[in-house]
């Protein structure tokens, strides 16, 4: 720091060396408080919720580069069977796993076994009966229920990723599972056509 002592001599040296009691500087002074106001801001940001975490901003990401895959495919729109050829991509469903664990794992589980929410790995469906469901149960919600809507956070496209992981996990049996909840609904695989293919293979 420049400019002359403004403060007197404290009363001890080290080695020989005396020190000046001089004031911390204002811009100094301003500094630390504006520091701490940010890393106030910061953590109300990123650790309770306000805002996206570092995290969920990459799993965002993840999703849209999926989505724009997706829209040069023209699959725009959730169908049953673009739904259950999705589920059979490796790729869509490695990525679409860190979005599940990050949204739906604390109702689900991230083994999809259930807690609060329902086991969604058994034959046994409340509120859904085809693939499209899901979807629909996904962006509207269900009242009356703790599933709540998420269609102000998903674009359709995303909630359709998220639909294929969720079928590609049927029948995965994790360990503990909820009891079975609703009726037996058909295989997803009876959703496709008789050949077992569909646009949503190529």
């Amino acid at each position: 720091m420049s400019g002359k002592p403004t403060g007197g001599l404290l009363d001890h040296e080290y080695d020989g060396i005396k020190e000046f009691d001089n004031p911390l500087p204002g811009w100094w002074r301003w500094l630390f408080a504006l520091s701490i106001f940010f890393s106030i801001g910061y953590w109300m940001w990123y650790h309770i919720g306000i805002g996206a975490s570092i995290h969920d901003t990459y799993q965002q990401q993840v999703a849209s580069y999926w989505e724009e895959n997706l829209a040069r495919l023209g699959w725009t729109k959730p169908t049953n069977e673009a739904i259950v050829m999705l589920s059979r991509n490796e790729s869509v469903m490695a990525a679409m796993a860190g979005m599940f664990e990050s949204n739906c794992a604390q109702c689900h589980r991230a083994d999809l076994g259930g807690n609060i929410g329902p086991n969604l790995t058994d034959d046994e469906w409340k509120n859904v009966t085809k693939p499209e469901d899901i979807v629909r149960v996904i962006r509207d919600g269900v009242k009356g229920t703790g599933m709540t809507a998420w269609g102000t956070r998903f674009r359709e496209p995303q909630m359709m990723l998220l639909a294929a992981y969720i079928v590609a996990q049927r029948g995965s049996n994790p360990p503990n599972p909820k009891a079975p909840e609703g009726m037996a609904i058909a295989p997803w695989d009876s959703f496709l056509p008789a050949d077992g293919g569909g646009a949503a293979g190529k």
